[in-house]
């Protein structure tokens, strides 16, 4: 079992590969949890809530295209102190163009379709099966299949990694980009940090020599320090959020029950227009003025609807159709009734 990597010095060991895969997924559930926070205090923040698979998405494809042009290696990767390696050119100093965009693909696209897809499948469990047409009856089938598929593959890599010491791909998607894992030695440092100021010397003065362009110097050197610190702040940022979700946690406020002074409850919110325009028939829905088809309860309001208005009203505005409030997919809860 070669845990360390005695017998290679270039190649990481099973310890310093597990955390790569970890690291991202830690810093996406620390933002997600944040936003949520915001969206609770805040409900005009709801888009940054709604839409969030999308931003971080763009937000991690950014970081990733820096750090793979510039480091030849992702964020992660490089946080560990590791590099990308073409497998037919070793001695090459930076990752071709179509190593990069495949990486991207990858790192970032990979995991995006992942979220989307599961959100996609929890919506489609919550809806009752005569309602789903012939291709969402194929995907809810065959979704758990593929996410199986997709870590039994990624389980046999790091298995053939841990216990062969020539195994030289710990991923699958490396192994398909012709790509392995090195560790950085210092000269690598040296050409990597001369390669970006280089790089960004040649820009800096690009913009001075015209008169237009030299305007936006200062903010070109404000990007070039978030880059310097991004590493930093965002290892900080996942920290501190790690830290503020295990303080609002359950199991924190359950200890600490005695010594926490229970507020005072906010006053209910005014009955607004919508809401005085709720049908004398209790029996109808609100939204179509019909007799309810398979009451939905809105758990975000209180209200009942049928289930599809409810379905394609919050999917499209993603709110109560009565009361504004900030509601999603999740909040439906099916009433079952004679």
């Amino acid at each position: 079992m070669y845990l360390t990597s005695f017998y290679d010095a270039k190649r990481p060991s099973y310890f310093e590969v597990i955390p790569i895969d970890t690291m991202v997924p830690s810093l996406r559930h620390a933002l997600h949890y944040i936003s949520g926070l915001i969206v609770q205090r805040n409900f005009n923040f709801a888009p940054l809530l709604t839409h969030f698979e999308e931003l971080f998405s763009l937000l991690h494809g950014a970081i990733e295209w820096h750090y793979l042009r510039h480091y030849q290696a992702t964020f992660s990767e490089r946080f560990y102190g590791l590099k990308r390696v073409d497998v037919h050119h070793p001695t090459k100093k930076a990752l071709s163009r179509s190593h990069i965009l495949s990486s991207l693909f990858f790192v970032v696209g990979i995991p995006y379709c992942r979220h989307k897809g599961k959100q996609i499948y929890d919506s489609l469990k919550s809806r009752p099966i005569d309602s789903l047409s012939t291709t969402e009856l194929q995907f809810k089938k065959y979704w758990p299949y593929l996410i199986r598929l997709h870590d039994l593959v990624h389980f046999i890599y790091l298995f053939f990694y841990l216990c062969n010491r020539h195994a030289m791909h710990h991923s699958p998607f490396l192994h398909l980009q012709s790509l392995q894992l090195q560790r950085l030695e210092y000269k690598d440092m040296l050409l990597q940090m001369k390669h970006l100021w280089s790089t960004r010397i040649r820009r800096l003065y690009f913009l001075n020599s015209h008169r237009f362009f030299s305007l936006f110097t200062p903010l070109l050197k404000g990007v070039f320090l978030l880059q310097d610190v991004s590493r930093k702040v965002l290892i900080f940022a996942a920290f501190l959020f790690t830290l503020f979700e295990w303080w609002y946690s359950t199991e924190h406020l359950r200890v600490a029950r005695k010594t926490i002074m229970v507020p005072k409850s906010a006053p209910s919110r005014p009955t607004t227009l919508k809401s005085s325009r709720l049908p004398s028939n209790l029996k109808l829905c609100p939204i179509c003025k019909q007799e309810r088809t398979n009451p939905t309860l809105l758990s975000s309001s209180g209200y009942v609807f049928c289930f599809k208005c409810i379905t394609h009203y919050v999917k499209t505005h993603s709110k109560c159709p009565l009361t504004d409030r900030y509601s999603h997919i999740d909040h439906l809860r099916r009433i079952f009734d004679e």
